[in-house]
């Protein structure tokens, strides 16, 4: 959108996504005989017009026509094993990606981006970079679209397939900060170990003035009291609310 609000439609994402997958393919494997014909019967159970078969000297790869066939792919690799003793690693591309490959492209940036800077897999060894996929549902009765699903796939050997937990197992965990007390990133303005902001309030004339800056009309906090109940409050409520903060405040609650 520029400045005289003229819209421009997407017309295609230059991004790296996951078209595919590949095996390696080595010396003594290439020179087997029979190498195309077993490589045509493990992959004659893909649609030709969904997938496309490239074979060289050094690898094979099959790539999805359309992104969202990829996790039928991935579905389909595992249980059809390869003749190659590598294992498949996914292929990425930077497009340019269109038409129907439009959507799909933006749905991966944006997903990528919206990861937990350290989300990992549910697996124990907690595997990282995880790999967002879009998938197309079957059409329910009576509807004309078709509903998309995000997949989270996880590329490392051990797992090769997707997360049961989409990569939230962590999503309450702290990672160790360390490395920044040890860098002195924020040393200038940090508050100290042995320092608090935790003081009670010694006047209830200064209780009242906090009191009287509170804003009105406003939503209210876990405590479901807005600020409008202790401003119209009667004065010997506010006294007993300003002792009850105090005793809080000074840290003989938590």
């Amino acid at each position: 959108m520029n400045k005289h609000d003229t819209v421009t439609g997407l017309q295609q994402v230059d991004h790296s996504c996951p078209p595919g997958l590949h095996w390696e393919i080595s010396p003594l494997e290439h020179s087997r005989p029979k190498l195309k014909a077993q490589t045509h019967e493990w992959t004659s159970s893909l649609p030709s017009d969904k997938y496309d078969i490239t074979l060289n000297d050094t690898h094979i790869a099959i790539r999805a026509q359309i992104l969202t066939d990829v996790p039928a792919l991935l579905t389909w690799s595992p249980q059809n094993p390869s003749p190659f003793a590598s294992s498949p690693t996914l292929i990425y591309s930077t497009g340019p990606w269109t038409k129907n490959n439009l959507v799909t492209a933006v749905e991966f940036f944006f997903q990528r981006n919206a990861y937990h800077p350290f989300a990992h897999c549910s697996h124990p060894q907690k595997h990282s970079d995880p790999v967002p996929l879009t998938e197309i549902l079957p059409k329910s009765v009576g509807t004309t679209t078709a509903n998309r699903k995000m997949l989270h796939y996880c590329p490392h050997q051990v797992c090769a397939g997707l997360d049961p937990d989409h990569f939230h197992s962590n999503r309450k965990e702290v990672n160790n900060m360390d490395f920044l007390d040890k860098s002195k990133i924020f040393s200038y303005r940090t508050i100290g170990l042995w320092e608090t902001i935790r003081n009670p309030i010694k006047t209830f004339q200064e209780f009242s003035r906090y009191v009287c800056k509170m804003a009105n009309r406003k939503a209210s906090s876990d405590d479901k009291m807005p600020a409008d109940l202790f401003k119209k409050a009667p004065e010997a409520f506010r006294k007993r609310a300003w002792i009850l903060i105090k005793v809080i405040l000074a840290g003989h609650y938590v």
